[in-house]
């Protein structure tokens, strides 16, 4: 009795054993070892952002990204350590640059005047197609935020202009620079969500998925409702107040009143693309077929 009990006791502990190996160790150390992966990716993706800035500034910025990976390999906790220490350094040379000045009016260095003021300021030298490719604006590894003043027009000209259909191809660069001039014109300058640096986000994410609904032989978007899915992005949210259709309802805004409560915002955004659109110097369309302006126009209100 006392040798079958031993036997039954060493074999419900193998048995608790390798059902606890199984059921958290092993997913345990699967999930260190992507953790470990991730880590390494940032790190590398840091040091090349660090060499690139190193290059622009032509001396090294803080503190550099000089390292060796396989003192650290196997030891996810003293990785993650180090990422942060990147991430830090990384944090330390993008303060080193111009600030934004809608950044700085949010926590209160500058003021509204101030920040429209910077607004109205020459531009800078804009992104070319081609130094837009370089910082992965066909990936999610774009970032549209890190883009100093004035280039966000620049980025959302280009990628209307590279996903111009031929029904549109009688469209003017010039055109389509006073249609997103306008657009971002019609933003508010307040410190909110929904503001120009969002809708630059925001085209550029439309931008990414539908490229990728479009690669292929059958694609899910024809030429022209990729366009107008973009040239709503870039309206999507103009001129938004900064509060939400329920507020305006409950506070009978005007613009409740005057879409009847039926999503006022959006129907609000929708009309002011068309308004744009109804002009000349900023019509991205022009003068389509009926057919093709039919498609369009219903795609950019079902946007």
């Amino acid at each position: 009795v006392i040798t079958a009990a031993i036997i039954l006791m060493v074999s419900f502990s193998l048995v608790i054993s390798y059902a606890v190996s199984t059921l958290a160790l092993t997913p345990l150390e699967k999930m260190l070892a992507k953790v470990g992966e991730i880590a390494k990716l940032i790190c590398q993706e840091v040091e090349s952002i660090h060499l690139r800035v190193r290059n622009d500034n032509g001396a090294p910025v803080g503190k550099t990204f000089e390292w060796d990976i396989t003192k650290i390999e196997g030891d996810e906790r003293v990785l993650l350590q180090e990422v942060l220490g990147k991430l830090t350094v990384l944090s330390r040379i993008k303060l080193q640059e111009a600030q934004d000045p809608m950044m700085l009016q949010y926590i209160g260095e500058i003021s509204l005047d101030e920040r429209m003021a910077s607004r109205n300021s020459p531009r800078k030298q804009p992104l070319s197609l081609a130094e837009m490719e370089a910082d992965f604006v066909y990936t999610w590894r774009f970032n549209p935020f890190a883009l100093k003043v004035g280039q966000g027009q620049e980025v959302c000209a280009n990628l209307l202009a590279v996903t111009m259909p031929p029904a549109v191809a009688h469209v003017t660069s010039e055109e389509i620079s006073n249609f997103v001039q306008a657009a971002e014109a019609g933003y508010q300058l307040g410190p909110q969500y929904h503001n120009w640096r969002h809708a630059v986000d925001v085209t550029h994410s439309v931008f990414v998925i539908v490229r990728e609904l479009t690669t292929g032989p059958h694609s899910l978007l024809s030429q022209l409702e990729v366009y107008s899915l973009l040239v709503s992005a870039v309206c999507h949210d103009i001129a938004h107040p900064g509060v939400n259709n329920d507020y305006l309802i409950q506070t009978r805004h005007e613009l409740a009143m005057r879409y009847n409560d039926n999503a006022p915002l959006e129907n609000m955004h929708c009309c002011k693309l068309f308004e744009l659109l109804r002009r000349d110097s900023t019509n991205v369309f022009g003068a389509l077929p009926k057919k093709e302006a039919k498609t369009s126009r219903k795609t950019c209100v079902e946007a």
